[in-house]
């Protein structure tokens, strides 16, 4: 008779055991994975690992863009250069990729020319340089310095910029 009560204890026990392991085995072997719809629940370190992954591969991203990014300020140097040693064009200036010549005023005023929208004004003479400002079409610049196909002209605040003189005309 002892025996029956152990074995009333045993047998759901086993029998319990061995469903929970059956039944445990086929929910993991449907699911999806970690962090999925069916399975919300991850562990930190599958987390971690994954976030690991991610940062690698943002970080390989940003280190081809740098030396891409690299390899056009290198382009654009050399462009730089062979446009500033670009022959003098009749008219007292080099042509600045519009076709007309540049205007020579000395120290005069010089105006936005018209079908431009709006022109930057630079730090520096040169398109590598930081934008200071804009100019709109029409507006008056005093021309107080000039370096190749490039003039400093004061602004209203008494401030200098830097302005392309293919984007200006002088009054006649």
């Amino acid at each position: 008779m002892k025996w029956r009560r152990y074995l009333l204890f045993a047998l759901p026990l086993v029998v319990g055991t061995g469903l929970g392991f059956l039944l445990g085995s086929v929910v993991f072997a449907g699911g999806e994975g970690p962090g999925s719809a069916s399975d919300p629940l991850v562990a930190r370190s599958y987390v971690d690992e994954r976030v690991k992954g991610y940062v690698r591969e943002l970080e390989e991203r940003v280190a081809a863009l740098n030396e891409r990014a690299l390899k056009l300020e290198e382009e654009l140097a050399g462009l730089q250069k062979r446009y500033e040693s670009a022959p003098e064009q009749p008219g007292g200036g080099s042509d600045g990729g519009s076709g007309s010549s540049t205007p020579a005023p000395g120290n005069g005023v010089v105006y936005i020319k018209e079908g431009n929208s709006y022109v930057n004004l630079r730090s520096g003479p040169g398109t590598n340089h930081e934008i200071v400002g804009k100019a709109l079409p029409g507006q008056p610049l005093t021309v107080v310095g000039r370096e190749g196909d490039w003039y400093r002209v004061r602004l209203g605040d008494g401030k200098t910029a830097w302005i392309a003189a293919w984007l200006v005309t002088a009054p006649s």
